[in-house]
């Protein structure tokens, strides 16, 4: 059984491949099948996924192209190629490897569900997620462990917290006590950890040019793209369209790390 958090991977499969794919996520991780490459680009587009699994002959033959649009178009959404090994299909992997394909599973070859499964989680990984609590390491490990794990889920699937409630449910204590905690060590409030948490996701997101403001806020689950805006400008002083090339990863944890603890700072 796996130890990360669950997953949702958007799959492109032909119908052999499909089983393995279900076996190998278990019930530990989410799967939403396309059945057309448009259809895996809507689902991209719409829900926040972690990882894409395509195999280029998906609708019978070969199509490099497909697979490269929506490497291009989701660039910062990982995508892993899960093929059998053919060699029409060593011929595709040595093209798209050129337009920055980096991880293949092969059919019958290196996908037992546990090898499958673990290849998943290492390359579904939210490098900027992974920044941000590893800045939050100092004060986690000084929060009762609840509380540390319910921030760490926080930033994993931000859109899973609709509200400071949600944070305090997930660790199991009052809303008091959240903000006791939190207060006493330094983080100004739980709704900062929500707001930071969801801008640091929307800066991965608005870093592909697939999507638009509107898409990225109705991800996130905002009601309305304006309440996007409202916490990019409280948390970093911009607006959403600036998180495409303003700001590096670095910098953007940076500043909502900063943001996080300053006692001056808008809420």
């Amino acid at each position: 059984m796996s130890n990360t958090r669950p997953l949702l991977v958007a799959a492109h499969l032909p119908a052999p491949l499909r089983m393995p794919l279900r076996v190998a996520l278990g019930e530990g991780h989410r799967l939403a099948e396309a059945f057309s490459w448009a259809d895996l680009s809507d689902i991209v587009r719409r829900k926040p996924v972690d990882i894409i699994v395509a195999d280029p002959a998906a609708e019978g033959e070969i199509d490099v192209t497909a697979v490269t649009e929506v490497m291009q178009t989701f660039p910062k959404t990982p995508l892993m190629v899960y093929t059998t090994l053919t060699p029409p299909a060593v011929a595709a992997m040595a093209q798209l490897s050129r337009h920055g394909l980096k991880d293949v599973v092969l059919h019958r070859v290196d996908d037992t569900p546990q090898r499958f499964q673990q290849a998943i989680e290492r390359v579904a990984q939210r490098q900027p997620a992974e920044q941000a609590v590893a800045g939050l390491t100092a004060v986690l490990d000084q929060l009762p462990s609840e509380i540390a794990r319910a921030i760490k889920q926080l930033f994993d699937r931000p859109k899973a917290f609709a509200s400071t409630s949600d944070v305090a449910a997930a660790a199991g204590v009052s809303l008091s006590r959240l903000y006791r905690t939190l207060k006493e060590a330094g983080i100004q409030s739980p709704r900062r950890l929500l707001i930071a948490a969801r801008v640091l996701r929307a800066h991965t997101y608005m870093r592909e040019p697939g999507y638009s403001v509107r898409e990225v806020s109705a991800k996130l689950g905002y009601t309305h793209p304006r309440i996007l805006a409202r916490h990019t400008n409280i948390a970093l002083g911009v607006k959403p369209r600036h998180l495409r090339r303003r700001m590096s990863d670095e910098a953007i944890v940076g500043r909502l790390m900063e943001w996080i603890y300053e006692s001056n700072a808008t809420d």
